[in-house]
């Protein structure tokens, strides 16, 4: 059986797909990397396994060379894209091109199935914005996961556990003091505080309503823990928002865009103790 292979098509397609790769994997893992350079990265890869399937028609076991050939340019590919790494972004980024292959594959797969279209590079056009997109929801969804926080608030020998969010774009303080300010859902604050003996109120603005106030109130003491570090912050001042927080109810809580600056972390507290 006689296979022609073009090997100027074959070189284009494959530039075409890593590129796309590329693009993903940069996404996935979150790793710095040009436009330029990722064009680079994907020539060479390209280059790469035009070489490895030369050579393996010309001198035999077609399989060996072409498995080596993706090893060796996907090495190549994450070094020219996104240049010199330390060992754990490297591996890092070579995972993330496997699993990005992986889901492309599938998709192309998916789409071909259902379009019955032979066109790889419209397929693998397709793939990449399904895949681009769910890999999208999944970085936002552990980006939203690694700002929240186990939440214990403390008032009048009360106390109430909630989730909080760390909100960068909450920049709220109090005029005078310039103390953070941290926002309550009134709802979690009515489960705490009953009757307070003096409310002040912070002036804020936000996207839909220029300009408004706030109620807020000094807590006897906040504690937030994650990822086995406690931040402790004495008389925290929490304003009180009438408006759900969350339209899912995630989190009852925006912690304020400094935080944990202002907080002491109790594990790093008692680390120095101990060497002392």
């Amino acid at each position: 059986m006689t296979v022609t292979v073009y090997l100027d098509q074959f070189f284009l397609v494959n530039f075409v797909m890593d590129c796309l790769l590329l693009l993903l994997v940069r996404k996935l893992a979150g790793i710095e990397g040009s436009k330029r350079r990722i064009a680079l990265g994907a020539a060479a890869g390209s280059g790469i396994a035009a070489l490895g399937l030369v050579l393996g028609l010309t001198a035999g076991c077609l399989w060996l060379w072409r498995g080596a050939s993706l090893i060796a340019g996907a090495a190549v590919m994450i070094r020219a894209a996104y240049g010199p790494l330390p060992r754990r972004e490297f591996l890092k980024a070579a995972v993330s091109l496997c699993i990005t292959a992986v889901l492309m594959s599938g998709a192309i797969y998916g789409l071909q199935s259902f379009f019955r279209l032979g066109s790889l590079v419209f397929l693998g056009a397709g793939a990449f914005f399904a895949v681009r997109a769910a890999i999208g929801f999944l970085v936002q969804n552990r980006w939203e996961r690694q700002r929240i926080y186990q939440v214990r608030l403390r008032y009048r020998g009360r106390e109430c556990r909630i989730k909080a969010l760390l909100d960068t774009g909450n920049q709220l303080y109090e005029p005078i003091s310039r103390r953070p300010v941290h926002v309550l859902d009134s709802a979690a604050g009515r489960r705490l505080v009953t009757a307070v003996p003096a409310v002040m109120y912070i002036p804020y603005r936000s996207v839909g309503q220029p300009e408004g106030i706030l109620p807020a109130i000094y807590l006897d003491e906040m504690e937030a823990e994650k990822d086995g570090c406690l931040f402790r912050i004495k008389k925290p001042l929490v304003a009180l928002s009438s408006c759900p927080l969350s339209p899912k109810n995630e989190y009852q809580m925006l912690l304020h865009g400094r935080f944990p600056e202002e907080g002491e972390c109790r594990a790093n507290y008692d680390n120095k103790e101990e060497n002392l």
